[in-house]
């Protein structure tokens, strides 16, 4: 009995100090199928992700897939967010925008959101955006943040005005450049040529005129020589 209490012993021991391979951050613990942060974390100009706000699970955990969950509490009513993703040790595969948000980057490492149905409002909590990523190493994958900068800017083929709002092009420049927008021309197709030295359409008319005289003249001339053959 001492002998098999001993074998039972080592055993345990072994098991306990056999290293272990961790996959998540040690800011991060493991609360209801999913590692959650425990400590908030800025995201910069627009807020925080709070405690909870940023979470991860394994979706294929032999092929090292995970699905993150990145969820912020804004501190300003906010139009756009703009962020970027650094991955440690991580491939970023997918990054799909939240119900509350329309993701208008084609990039999956720097992410524009815009708010659909008008701004974020201060002090919300949003789901904005999951990403799945796969493990590139066995330890030390990790997934953070960079918060961006939305005013006054060109993501893409995208322009941000001073409120970070989508606008065009020509709204861009005035807004941010100064650039004062252009006055329409009239229909080019409506103008009439004029001449090149006066602007009078007189002398064309006269031209045409003169040409159309010149045929009839020929044409009475021929007909003139048939008869007087015959």
């Amino acid at each position: 009995m001492k002998r098999l209490f001993m074998v039972f012993s080592l055993i345990l021991f072994m098991l306990i100090m056999i290293p272990k391979n961790t996959y998540a951050a040690t800011n991060f613990s493991l609360k209801d199928g999913w590692y959650t942060n425990d400590s908030a974390i800025s995201a910069g100009i627009y807020g925080e992700f709070a405690a909870g706000g940023i979470k991860w699970k394994y979706t294929d955990e032999e092929n090292g897939i995970k699905e993150w969950q990145f969820s912020l509490t804004a501190k300003s009513d906010l139009n756009s967010i703009y962020i970027t993703l650094v991955p440690n040790a991580l491939e970023i595969q997918t990054v799909t925008a939240g119900n509350k948000f329309l993701k208008v980057s084609k990039s999956n490492t720097d992410i524009l959101l815009t708010a659909n149905n008008g701004a974020m409002k201060s002090g919300s909590t949003e789901l904005l955006f999951t990403v799945v990523t796969k493990d590139t190493a066995k330890e030390g994958c990790n997934l953070s943040v960079s918060p961006k900068t939305t005013t006054c800017v060109t993501v893409e083929d995208s322009y941000l005005d001073k409120e970070g709002k989508l606008v065009d092009k020509a709204k861009y420049d005035e807004v941010c450049n100064g650039v004062t927008p252009s006055t329409p021309t009239d229909d080019p197709g409506q103008d009439v040529p004029n001449s090149p030295d006066t602007g009078s359409v007189i002398p064309y008319l006269a031209i045409g005129g003169g040409l159309v005289a010149i045929a009839g003249v020929y044409l009475y001339s021929r007909r003139s020589n048939k008869v007087y053959k015959i």
